[in-house]
């Protein structure tokens, strides 16, 4: 297994936490958003942002769910230049089925507790974006580094006046590390009982995905140098607290 996993580029996510039984499932339709910026010698530098343009929670069978999750991507007019993840751990995999019949190609997110990142291949039907990849097993901790990363840097941006933006934030400021005084292990969990961390999920696994992507792919290499290369996205949200700030 190669040291560093690359997912495929994508210019737009949909990410999902799948809820069990009767809880809701979260979605989020996030766009890869690179912007340039001159570096003062005669080159422009490249900054990828993830924008999140659409928030959604809602309680649905799996077979719902899937027809609605069909009709989201549709609607969302990403077309075929958009990956959709879920989580796959639990029922995950059964939700995976149910979409893989639908003529949808999602990918898995594993999460796991080990030290290293892995490539599940077990896709039934072999797919041109991810060929007999399946999903990727992924350590938790994993996942949450590469939130840290992007949410420190400033890389996310949320559009103004999103559904469920608020319980969002909310659920970010409450999700932090506690150390264990035995093992001096850290977990990641909420402040409170009353504080779900679905839409956390959602979110670290497409900054996961985005920090795993082949960053060859991102630019030609002729859009390299200087150029009239207009800046896009959502903009800058007014939200200035970082979600991670307690970590």
């Amino acid at each position: 297994m190669a040291d560093q996993i690359y997912t495929p580029f994508t210019r737009h996510i949909l990410s999902q936490d799948i809820g069990k039984k009767q809880d809701a499932t979260t979605s989020g339709a996030f766009t890869i958003a690179p912007e340039y910026f001159d570096s003062g010698d005669g080159r422009r530098r490249v900054t990828t942002f993830l924008d999140v343009g659409f928030l959604d929670k809602r309680r649905l069978s799996y077979m719902e769910l899937g027809e609605y999750t069909k009709e989201m991507m549709e609607s969302l007019s990403f077309g075929d230049n958009c990956s959709l993840l879920i989580d796959g751990t639990g029922i995950g995999e059964a939700v995976y089925d149910i979409y893989t019949s639908l003529g949808l190609e999602p990918v898995k997110i594993i999460f796991t507790s080990g030290e290293t990142a892995s490539v599940e291949q077990n896709r039934a039907q072999f797919s041109q974006k991810f060929g007999a990849v399946s999903g990727y097993k992924v350590p938790k901790v994993d996942m949450i580094s590469a939130a840290q990363v992007i949410f420190q840097q400033g890389r996310i941006r949320f559009a103004e006046n999103i559904d469920f933006r608020d319980e969002c934030f909310q659920q970010l400021q409450a999700f932090v590390g506690k150390v264990n005084e035995k093992t001096h292990n850290v977990k990641y969990e909420n402040l409170t009982d009353d504080i779900h961390d679905d839409f956390v999920t959602m979110i670290i696994q497409a900054c996961w995905y985005v920090m795993h992507m082949d960053s060859r792919l991102i630019l030609p290499q002729e859009t390299r140098g200087l150029g009239g290369i207009q800046p896009y996205g959502f903009g800058r949200s007014s939200y200035s607290i970082d979600p991670y700030s307690d970590l």
